[in-house]
Order: structure tokens, then C-alpha cells, then sequence
């Protein structure tokens, strides 16, 4: 049976507070007795329901598990694992950490058969140490992916977690050092973190890529040049199909302001939906390609286009993610995708409603397909 003790300060106010969390402390010692927090909402089941945090609605639960040091982002994760359709097995907000800590619960989560993905908000180590931390996540990483958002990485966001959970000093490129040796997936903002999450969620284990190689299908020239500087620029790859799939794409499209060779133009053609899902099965099935992104225009947000590509989808083994940005400045096509949206989260798609959102997720999944491919060699 667990106990909710109400404490005015903690160690982020004053002297006080941390002499009254050592008090805790010593009341606990030689007990089973257990902490989490203080400072914090507590832990959430998504299967029984059971939660402290104030987000207003639940999806279903699924098998992210996350942690974190703020009872805000808890909150909101909940709030948009709901709208996204994250769907959760476990969940904690522990605060100041002053016992149980952030290695209790990534060896709980690494542990437990339910958890696929453990997602963290951390702003400091609470009471494990960063040794403890380094060898959990080294063991953790190659069961389960691991992505963080460290809070307070630059010197005024520092400043800010040691007001919100007492964090101590910790230099960001030990944190990033740490990342990188264990292949702990880092993240620097919400919507990166969400975004991460998400993609690992429907992507990992089954459907991670082989290599850094984007194949994209899109009516456009210019879209197509901005689409493989924004790839490019975040460290994947554009690379010309083989001369066979170039061929097979020639005999479907027109000879005129297109571009076969990758990105594919489709021009004014890309708006015929058996011209273009047509050219997308010759890019998902061409050898020289990893992961396909498929951006759409307003012309094609209609549920009998995203039937069709998700029939796609479901025939591959790469990566396949859908990209809508002309959703963000027409409420009228923000609307029409309400309903499209029920169907893509029913049949387990991804989408992103950001070009860059999409590339930066996608070079966070080929790193740590990369690091699993490397640990597997040692």
C-alpha cells in the first residue's frame, strides 16, 4: 500500500528543504520502505488505469514506458500520446529523485516483458551516480531502444532545473559522450522527444532501416530540392535508383518535367493516384533504398489515397512515412484529416505533419540501427 506525503519545500527552495528531505530519509532506513520524488506526480499504469497526473484523456496502452523529473511533461506526454496515438504500458514522475531513481527505473523497464520503448525527461542522475546510469543504458539499449530529452543543457537551462528539481552542474557533452558509447537515442526539445518516440514506437524492432538511404516519391521540383537538402543536411543519404527502376519509372511517367532518378518528380502526373502509387512501389522495392517518404500535397488527403498507400506499407519491410505539410496553414485540409487521422492511427501509420520532424526522427532511427548493427559485431 503506498503513502502521498505533502511537502511544502524541497532542496530547489532552500536549505531547509533539503534537510528535510535527509529526514525522509533517515525515517525509511532499515525499512522496504520506498521513495518516489518528492516533487512529483507519482507513477501511472496505463493498463489498469491507474494515474496521479493531470492529463484529461487516455488512449490505449501499449509498450512505452517513460520517466520523468518534470510532472508537467508527464502531463503533457499523456495529453499528446492521446492525440498521436502513443499508446503507453508504464509511466513515473519522480521528481528530486532522493531514492528510487532514474537506474531503478530503467533496469524496471528493461526488465519488465510488456515494455518495447523507454522514453525519459532527465535534468540530473537524483541519487544513482552517472556510472550507474552509463551501465544501466549500455545494458538496456541493445534489448530496448532508450531515447532522452536531457533538460537543461545550456547554461541557462541549467539555471532553471536546479529551480525546478535541484539539479546539480552536469557539462552536456558528458551527458552527450554517454549517449553516444551506450546508444541511447538524445533528444533536445518536446517535439523532437514526442516525434522520437513515435517513430520508434511503430518502427522498432521489426522495421528498422539497413542504411542511411531516402527514397522520395512527390510532384514538385522544388519541393523535391528542398526535401534532399533537408535529408542531407541531417546526415542521410538521396541516392540515384538503379538504371532498372529508373527504366520502369520512365514507362509510367511522361517524358516531360519529371525527374526519374531520386528524389522522383512525378510533376503534374504525382496527382494520379495509380501513376503515383505505381512509382512508389518501384522506389520501395529498388535495392538502393532504405526508408521511402512519401510527402503529400492537399490534392491527395483523401482516405481513399491513404487506404492505398498504407496497402503499400504494409508489403515492405523498410521504413515508409507519410509527410503532410501543407496541413499546418489550411484549416479547412486540418479538418478533412480528423477523420483521415482515426484510420491511420487504427492501421498503425506513421505521418508527420514537418519535412524536418521527419528527417530529424529518421536520422535518430538509422543511428541506432547503426549502433545495434556495430554491437552485434563486437
Amino acid at each position: 500500500m503506498g503513502n502521498y506525503i505533502r511537502i511544502r519545500v524541497f532542496r530547489n527552495s532552500d536549505s531547509q528543504g533539503k534537510e528535510l528531505e535527509n529526514e525522509i530519509l533517515d525515517i525509511i532506513k532499515s525499512s522496504n520502505t520506498r521513495i518516489i520524488g518528492p516533487n512529483c506526480l507519482g507513477p501511472i499504469n496505463a493498463e489498469s488505469g491507474m494515474a496521479f497526473s493531470f492529463a484529461s484523456q487516455r488512449g490505449n496502452y501499449g509498450g512505452v514506458s517513460f520517466m520523468s523529473q518534470s510532472g508537467g511533461h508527464l502531463t503533457q506526454l499523456v495529453d499528446v500520446g492521446f492525440k498521436r496515438d502513443i499508446r503507453f504500458h508504464f509511466g513515473v514522475s519522480f521528481g528530486n529523485q532522493i531514492d528510487l531513481n532514474c537506474v531503478d527505473f530503467f533496469r524496471f523497464y528493461r526488465q519488465d516483458p510488456k515494455t518495447k520503448l523507454i522514453a525519459a525527461y532527465l535534468e540530473s542522475f537524483g541519487s544513482a551516480t552517472g556510472k550507474q546510469l552509463f551501465l544501466e543504458l549500455k545494458r538496456t539499449t541493445k534489448i530496448k531502444p532508450v531515447i532522452l530529452w536531457k533538460g537543461g543543457y545550456t547554461k541557462d537551462g541549467l539555471r532553471a532545473a536546479f529551480s525546478h528539481t535541484g539539479a546539480i552542474f552536469s557539462d552536456n557533452r558528458l551527458w552527450r559522450s554517454m549517449a553516444k558509447q551506450t546508444g541511447t537515442v538524445i533528444v533536445k526539445d518536446n517535439e523532437e522527444f514526442w516525434h522520437a518516440i513515435k517513430t520508434f514506437e511503430l518502427l522498432s524492432p521489426d522495421h528498422l532501416p539497413k542504411g542511411r538511404n531516402i527514397g522520395i516519391v512527390t510532384p514538385g521540383g522544388g519541393a523535391s530540392v528542398n526535401l534532399t537538402d533537408l535529408f542531407a543536411n541531417l546526415n542521410l543519404h538521396v541516392p540515384e535508383l538503379t538504371l532498372e527502376s529508373q527504366s520502369k519509372i520512365a514507362n509510367i511517367l511522361p517524358d516531360v518535367n519529371v525527374n526519374i532518378k531520386n528524389p522522383i518528380d512525378l510533376g503534374a502526373s504525382g496527382f494520379i493516384l495509380n501513376i503515383f502509387t505505381e512509382c512508389i512501389e518501384v522506389v520501395i522495392k529498388d535495392p538502393n533504398i532504405d526508408i521511402v517518404i512519401i510527402p503529400l500535397w492537399s490534392e491527395h488527403v483523401y482516405r481513399h489515397v491513404f487506404k492505398r498507400l498504407i496497402n503499400i506499407r504494409d508489403r515492405t519491410s523498410k521504413p515508409f512515412a507519410i509527410c503532410l505539410p501543407t496541413l499546418a496553414d489550411n484549416g479547412n485540409l486540418a479538418k478533412r484529416f480528423d477523420t483521415i487521422k482515426k484510420f491511420l492511427h487504427k492501421k498503425r501509420a506513421l505521418y508527420y505533419l514537418s519535412l524536418r520532424d521527419a528527417a530529424q526522427s529518421m536520422t535518430l532511427l538509422c543511428d541506432y540501427s547503426q549502433f545495434l548493427k556495430s554491437s552485434y559485431k563486437k
